[in-house]
């Protein structure tokens, strides 16, 4: 389930003397000192390993936890809300969109009212996907695809 809600950050900061860092973290949102791709890249490096360490599996719940409650505070209904966020704020000059594709109606939701964390900083054209568990024909996206290029063309 998820960690979120007034009860879980008063939880969080009542433990700040047993790991020093936490009440900090599960209040604050700093997109300038954090990178998008840590988690992936510690999982990769662990992954010739048949099992990952205990020490970056603890380190990926309270990740998770903390997006979720992040992301609540926030306003969005799913941490990819956030995560976008963060990855906008270091994406290179090049991105001049975005397309988000998945099959979970909350990250559907939250990009399709999706809102910078810094209002006044920019969002590009951004279209989301909705992918089906069905077989869906390649014509539907391919649709989806060219509307958000004039998205693009547009601007």
């Amino acid at each position: 389930g998820k960690f979120y809600g007034s009860e879980f950050e008063q939880f969080v900061c009542s433990q700040a003397a047993v790991i020093p860092g936490m009440a900090i973290a599960v209040k604050t949102y700093s997109p300038s000192t954090n990178l998008p791709g840590f988690a992936y890249c510690d999982a990769f490096d662990e992954s010739s390993q048949v099992q990952v360490s205990h020490s970056s599996a603890t380190k990926s719940m309270f990740a998770k936890a903390f997006a979720d409650h992040l992301s609540a505070v926030l306003g969005y209904t799913h941490c990819k809300g956030l995560m976008l966020d963060l990855f906008l704020w270091h994406a290179p000059d090049w991105v001049n969109s975005v397309i988000v594709c998945d099959d979970n109606e909350q990250v559907n939701e939250t990009m399709t009212s999706f809102h910078r964390v810094d209002p006044s900083a920019l969002v590009p054209p951004l279209t989301m996907i909705l992918v089906s568990s069905e077989k869906t024909d390649a014509t539907v996206y391919n649709k989806q695809l060219d509307e958000h290029l004039k998205k693009v063309n547009s601007c």
